[in-house]
């Protein structure tokens, strides 16, 4: 039997991003509303359908540390939410 030179390598990959799992967001999936905890260091949380477009928009006030979003008038579907174009999550709505 003949092995040639073997090299091994260490883990090669795509780094994973640090992500901020302090903020909390339940239920998801969700019907009527969606509460969100410790999110005070954000201004703006967007909610975005799967064709890229803004359906609800939230400004929050300064150190405003949780919100309840109202999610009756949008359709059942997978949508992003966003915080100030840092953070995204992803949401189920039933």
């Amino acid at each position: 039997m003949y092995l040639d030179n073997i090299m091994l390598a260490p883990n090669v990959g795509v780094a994973n991003d640090i992500v901020n799992d302090e903020v909390q967001l339940f239920p998801n999936p969700a019907k009527e509303n969606l509460s969100l905890k410790n999110i005070s260091q954000y201004k703006l949380i967007q909610i975005i359908d799967i064709y890229g477009h803004i359906v609800l928009q939230q400004e929050l006030q300064e150190n405003q540390n949780e919100i309840n979003l109202p999610l009756s008038e949008l359709k059942s579907g997978i949508y992003m939410l966003r915080f100030d174009d840092s953070l995204t999550r992803k949401i189920v709505i039933q």
